[in-house]
């Protein structure tokens, strides 16, 4: 019994399907003539098997799109190619065969007779004896790639000459391999495929092509009788890694293309081969999840390095199975393996030694470079560091050079700052553009789109790599240096506004600076670095920092530069402190040492007569002093910003003076003055650079938000919503942190107030996941307190309580108090529902003591509800009365309905209907929208019951 009856031995039979000479199996997704298997692409397999379920009958070309190609948009040129290639498959017209016809303008139609039958597995036995021996063994579970074999074996037939660029491991031979097995059935078996990997010597090229393509006898000057051997002859092909060789092959190939035409050549090579004909096809990686949304298992396994990675891994450790839990820490080591074929290969096969996060770490170090692969795999790709030995050879001494200066780069970097590095006492500037094209070409630099021009990157891998071979290198230090320059220099002359671009552009400038600056930042503070550029660069580093809200890490560099600057009383002084109060204020909350970096970085800019900063620090001592629930010391202080901004004459002072006026106005309960300044604010136009960011918020922002309340409270609840839903719009275009989820907590808030808790549930979850991601302790406990509001709004008092204690004690720990008397009034109301009023009066009378408050009204309205609960009507009334005339005198239109609504409802449970239509029909009329609110519905009911 020969190897292949073992292999075959108790498979079932397979139905296969008959037309004249060709017998299919379907199953096995065969087709054979003769004994002879007769090769298709898969596509045009697809198309044949669809066409024989449902012989003579007509299936439109919808259908076929969708079983060929599901999910896909493709054009009709992809399905009249596959077909026609089908047909010569089958060999229609030589002898008056017709099996498929056009049925125009409807679709394709299987026109030959067919018939069933089993067949034992010797049909593919048969069909496998007869596989051509100068292709590689076919691919096997490739992945990914389908659509780039199609694409490219389209492109070589209509072109002749193709070559297959990428980097080392990227899977050029595997794709060439693939491609000549879909076209064996186009050259009618004549597929040559030539591997040059292992050839060392250039010379030997010619004779190796000439004896693979049956080149007979002995040449003197193969590379002469090539050409006129292949001029008539109709074959594919294939030379396999060119790189190495490239000055012999290239001129080999341009000759045997000029005058052979009807050869065909499929060339992969990690550089072009740069002659006449060659179309280059560069390779892609494999595509992985992106880093900015969060991964499931299933979502994790639509991308293809991930499919890749779960297969090898699975090959490995049959108990390997991608769950929930590990799908975001493969989607991370897919992106840090850049999606690489062999690196991710190579990784999955440590899975079951390392585990998943074990790999994960491994990346840090060099021992990925070592780890092993298949034994039978070239020598070239048994690792990846032999698979970089091989393109770092192939360089000279200025292109390696070059290569270990762009390895200083974290991510992507510019040509201006590769030429900043890279130009020393070796290279000029123009002599390094011409080196970092030669490394482009060679697939060792990546080039990537960007909208403020193009950028360029070394793969993860290639870094990792690189950065041992200069591990005992002196000039490292000098490229260090350098680099900590540039983006100290770059960062001290760039607006914050230029760093800010959308999203979901594709680009994300942002990061590449960020990533860069944390590099020169680690190396200026390191042993053999240079402290001065250190505490410069994290002064220029710091509105990058707070623009991202990396807030933590914002205050740990601010701390070690300052460490290292000391008490200079400088500029640089008084940008350090500023950073560091704003970064404390907004991660670990609203403590001493917060105050004191500012006190110190407002006598700095007072002293060195900076009255822009003044303002800006000022901006940042209003918020401090709003948090604390110091709102008249943050009037104060708006007050006497009014008077810096007003010497400035600058447009931009102006506003941030209104904003502050307006917040201020606001939390003391004086919304008519709150909408004037806030609406002064915003009028001039959008300001496109978030120069403000500085003090935490963007401000514009913060201030539409405040408008939003005022507006509310005012009686314009659909206004309101649209404004703060502008806010949100101009937040996440924006994409800073800190200002969406303060979008978040208002609109939550105004959700709560209008009744439209299905709209607040969908927002306060993801609030408080949102929060915690960045460490933003105080929005993570106004959040917890929000959900305790909705709660207790949707009758779940244990809830309530349970969420607005865990958030009043957090808030106690950050000292942020804008929110406490809110969030101590709901509490009052929850221990009142579960039968503890003692306690519940006690709550209000706390939240009342914090004096002028924009929630005052609405304190003694629930004190008032709390006492009418009890029986106390007069003392009731007092408390109703009171928050009616309060609210009035804060132009607070929404309080004032709430409190006429309460007391209408006492005087109707006293029988006064009379006087509870005169109290609520005035305070409703004046209302001209929000009819849909909760406040409103409910006043109606009452005024409807009135009657």
């Amino acid at each position: 019994m020969n190897i292949m009856d073992v292999q075959l031995k108790g498979r079932p039979s397979q139905d296969v399907i008959c037309f004249g000479p060709f017998r299919l199996s379907t199953s096995e997704r065969v087709l054979v003539k003769g004994g002879v298997r007769v090769r298709l692409g898969s596509r045009a397999l697809d198309i044949l098997i669809t066409l024989l379920e449902r012989p003579a009958e007509v299936v439109t070309k919808k259908e076929l799109f969708a079983r060929v190609w599901p999910d896909l948009v493709v054009d009709e040129g992809n399905l009249r190619y596959h077909v026609s290639a089908l047909r010569k498959a089958l060999g229609e017209g030589q002898s008056g065969e017709r099996y498929v016809t056009n049925v125009s303008g409807r679709g394709y139609c299987f026109v030959a007779p067919i018939s069933r039958a089993t067949s034992p597995p010797a049909l593919l036995r048969n069909s496998l004896v007869h596989s051509p021996v100068g292709l590689p063994p076919r691919p096997n579970g490739m992945v990914g790639r389908e659509e780039t074999v199609e694409l490219i074996a389209e492109e070589l037939t209509a072109r002749r000459f193709l070559t297959i660029v990428g980097p080392g491991g990227i899977g050029k031979t595997t794709i060439a391999t693939a491609i000549g097995y879909t076209m064996l059935a186009t050259f009618d078996g004549a597929v040559h495929y030539v591997d040059l990997g292992p050839l060392g010597t250039s010379s030997l090229v010619p004779n190796i092509v000439a004896s693979t393509v049956g080149l007979p006898g002995d040449f003197d000057d193969p590379l002469a009788a090539l050409p006129a051997f292949l001029r008539d002859r109709r074959i594919l092909l294939v030379l396999d890694s060119c790189e190495h060789l490239i000055e012999m092959i290239a001129p080999l190939a341009e000759r045997i293309f000029q005058a052979a035409p009807e050869v065909h050549i499929l060339a992969t090579s990690r550089e072009p081969l740069q002659v006449e004909g060659e179309q280059v096809h560069r390779l892609d990686p494999l595509a992985f999840p992106p880093d900015d949304e969060p991964l499931t298992a299933a979502c994790a396994l639509t991308f293809p390095a991930v499919q890749l990675f779960v297969e090898r891994a699975a090959a490995n450790d049959s108990d390997f199975e991608l769950n929930d839990a590990d799908a975001p820490i493969v989607g991370n080591v897919c992106r840090r393996l850049d999606g690489i074929a062999l690196a991710l290969e190579l990784a999955a096969g440590r899975v079951r030694a390392y585990g998943i996060k074990g790999i994960a770490s491994l990346l840090d170090g060099p021992c990925r470079l070592l780890w092993q692969g298949r034994r039978t795999a070239l020598p070239r790709h048994q690792t990846l560091s032999a698979m970089l030995d091989w393109s770092y050879n192939l360089l000279d001494a200025s292109e390696r050079a070059t290569l270990c200066g762009l390895s200083v780069f974290v991510g992507a970097f510019s040509l201006e700052a590769a030429q900043f590095v890279g130009v020393g006492d070796n290279f000029k500037k123009e002599e390094v553009v011409e080196l970092i094209a030669g490394l482009i070409t060679k697939s060792l630099v990546n080039v990537e789109a960007s909208h403020t021009g193009t950028l360029y990157r070394l793969l993860d891998t290639t870094r990792a790599y690189v950065l041992t071979k200069m591990a005992d290198s002196s000039e490292r230090n000098t490229i260090a240096q350098r680099h900590a320059i540039y983006y100290r220099e770059f960062l001290e002359n760039i607006e914050i506004g230029s760093l800010v671009c959308p999203k979901n552009d594709g680009t994300d400038e942002r990061w590449r600076h960020v990533n860069n600056a944390r590099a020169a930042l680690a190396w200026s503070f390191a042993g053999q670095g240079d402290k001065d550029v250190g505490t410069a660069l994290a002064a220029a580093s710091a509105p990058l920092f707070l623009e991202l809200s990396l807030l933590t890490e914002c205050r740990v560099w601010m701390e070690r530069a300052i460490a290292e600057h000391g008490s200079q009383g400088d500029r640089r002084e008084m940008e350090l402190q500023e950073a560091l109060a704003v970064s404390l204020m907004f991660s670990k909350g609203n403590g001493e040492e917060v105050l004191a970096a500012l006190t110190t970085a407002l006598s700095l800019a007072q002293v060195l007569e900076l009255p822009y900063h003044q303002m800006r620090l000022s901006a940042a001592h209003h918020i401090f002093l709003v948090r604390i629930g110091d709102f008249r010391g943050a009037a104060a202080v708006a007050e006497q910003n009014v008077v810096v901004a007003n010497r400035t004459a600058d447009p931009m002072a102006m506003m941030m003076a209104d904003w502050m006026l307006g917040v201020s106005h606001h939390l003391l309960g004086d919304q008519a003055s709150a909408r004037k300044h806030c609406e002064t604010s915003l009028k001039p136009a959008p300001i496109q650079k978030s120069s403000l960011i500085r003090s935490g918020y963007d401000q514009r922002i913060r201030t539409q938000l405040t408008l939003a309340r005022a507006l509310w409270l005012e009686g314009y609840a659909s206004r309101a919503v649209t404004v703060a839903t502008q806010a949100l719009h101009e937040a996440t275009v924006l994409d800073h942190p800190v200002s969406i989820c303060l979008c978040g907590i208002y609109r939550v808030t105004l959700f709560v107030w209008t009744g439209d808790w299905s709209a607040a549930n969908g927002i306060v979850d993801r609030l408080i996941e949102y929060a915690e991601k960045y460490s933003l302790r105080c929005h993570h406990a106004i959040s917890l307190g929000l959900k305790g509001e909705l709660s207790l709004r949707q009758g779940d008092a244990d809830a309530a309580l349970r969420l607005l204690s865990s958030s009043l004690n957090a808030l106690e720990t950050v000292q942020h108090q804008t929110m406490t008397p809110v969030f101590i009034s709901g509490l009052a109301i929850g221990l009142a529902r579960v039968g503890r009023p003692d306690e519940a009066d006690a709550a209000v009378d706390e939240a009342m003591a914090f004096g002028p408050h924009f929630y005052l009204p609405e304190i003694m309205r629930i004190k008032g509800e709390l006492l009418a609960s009890g029986s106390y009507s007069s003392e009731a009334e007092y408390w109703f009365s009171r928050s009616l005339d309060l609210a009035r005198e804060q132009s607070a239109l929404a309080w004032e309905l709430r409190a006429a609504t309460s007391l209408a409802h006492l005087r109707a449970r006293q029988g006064r209907d009379d006087d509870a239509l005169r109290i609520l029909r005035p305070v409703y009329d004046r209302f001209s929208e929000g009819f849909d609110t909760l406040d409103l519905r409910v006043a109606k009911r009452l005024l409807d019951d009135l009657r």
